[in-house]
């Protein structure tokens, strides 16, 4: 079951047309972004037959997946969707703003998001 709530997700992220879905329906009150809560009430929506509490385990694993991926240096790949992955950042300095003073700024990695071609397409399409 959880399985198939996980592909559920993944069409959600990244399978669905534009015209499967009103913006009303996931932005509500003209918001532009989705909390985790409202990702789980939209899917608890479209899955009437599924306990809300399995669609937020099932959430909770996909995200905690993907950041525990990320954490590692792995390359996640949502086809349709997008790469989240980790880029290193080379050490450099930099100034302190308030004091214009130059101060070092050490090597770190930091998490990055490339879209898919499919998802890019999506976008300018609207």
């Amino acid at each position: 079951m959880f399985q198939w709530l996980q592909i559920t997700i993944i069409r959600i992220l990244g399978g669905f047309q534009c015209g499967d879905w009103e913006p009303s329906n996931l932005f509500m009150g003209g918001k532009q972004q989705m909390t985790k809560s409202e990702l789980v009430e939209v899917l608890q929506e479209q899955n009437p037959h599924l306990l809300t509490r399995e669609i937020e385990r099932v959430v909770s694993i996909v995200l905690k997946d993907i950041s525990e991926g990320v954490a590692c240096k792995a390359r996640v790949e949502l086809r349709g969707f997008g790469i989240f992955f980790a880029k290193e950042r080379n050490a450099r300095s930099g100034r302190n703003p308030k004091t214009g003073e130059s101060v070092m700024v050490p090597a770190k990695s930091v998490p990055r998001f490339k879209a898919s071609p499919v998802l890019l397409q999506r976008l300018n399409q609207i």
